[in-house]
């Protein structure tokens, strides 16, 4: 029989050794597929891109970390009816930050939308996107 406090022992020690859960942290912009965008980079003024109906859209989630390991950092779109849900997710590497600050990134894609006007949600910003248009890319949340 096991006691109650190996139980919580080992499940403490599992927790520390994975690190924790972030969500929904740093930056998302939402482009056409297939635009060209620098990576760890947003103008101040972006320039107008064409987002047409039909056309798979790309995100691009970036965020900033100060730890020497590699993050297995992802991203996620959804859509339900008008609402497209951006996520982001990785888990923090356990130990003490470094004290210098990495870029990372990742992207993902969204079929083609028909046309029609968008809610873009990331966390607790949303955005409208009305499809087509040409406008500058929507970004949500901190870069």
């Amino acid at each position: 029989m096991h006691s109650p406090w190996l139980a919580a022992s080992c499940a403490g020690l599992v927790l520390l050794a994975c690190g924790r859960s972030i969500d929904d942290t740093g930056s998302v912009c939402l482009y056409p597929a297939g635009t060209v965008q620098e990576p760890y980079e947003q103008p101040e003024t972006p320039e107008p891109v064409d987002f047409t109906a039909d056309a798979p859209l790309r995100a691009t989630a970036h965020i900033g970390h100060s730890g020497g390991e590699e993050l297995r950092f992802r991203c996620t779109l959804t859509r339900d009816g008008d609402t497209i849900d951006l996520h982001t997710h990785y888990r923090e590497p356990p130990g003490d930050p470094q004290d210098d600050l990495r870029s990372f990134s990742a992207t993902c894609e969204l079929p083609g939308l028909p046309a029609g006007t968008y809610t873009l949600v990331f966390a607790d910003e949303e955005h409208t996107l009305t499809v087509p248009s040409t406008v500058p890319p929507p970004c949500l949340g901190s870069f």
